[in-house]
């Protein structure tokens, strides 16, 4: 009777015997791996773009859905980006336009 540790050691008897691990299962965990690794990169990819939006509704800027429009049609600029939020965080810096809580 032997033993099937994750790292693919058959133990058995005191012998240490590498145990067959079938291609088609390795390939398959690889694709699930990259497919994983792939979603998690789009989905920070669209956070990180509309970021200005998000952070001009966090402050409660009064443009906000000029902020979100902008974002959608310029954002894809990197310069039109840095542009809306440095817009977006403007709200904040100007006397009692964030609550204290």
């Amino acid at each position: 009777m032997s033993l099937v540790a994750v790292s693919g050691v058959s133990v058995g008897m005191g012998l240490a015997q590498p145990v067959p691990v079938n291609p088609q299962v390795k390939e398959s965990m690889r694709d699930f791996g990259s497919s994983v690794l792939w979603y998690l990169v789009r989905v920070l990819a669209i956070l990180a773009y509309f970021f200005p939006t998000i952070a001009a509704s966090r402050f409660r800027h009064p443009r906000q859905p000029t902020i979100l429009y902008l974002n959608i049609l310029l954002g894809w600029t990197v310069v039109g980006w840095i542009i809306i939020l440095r817009w977006a965080f403007e709200a904040s810096k100007q006397p009692g336009s964030m609550e204290h809580s």
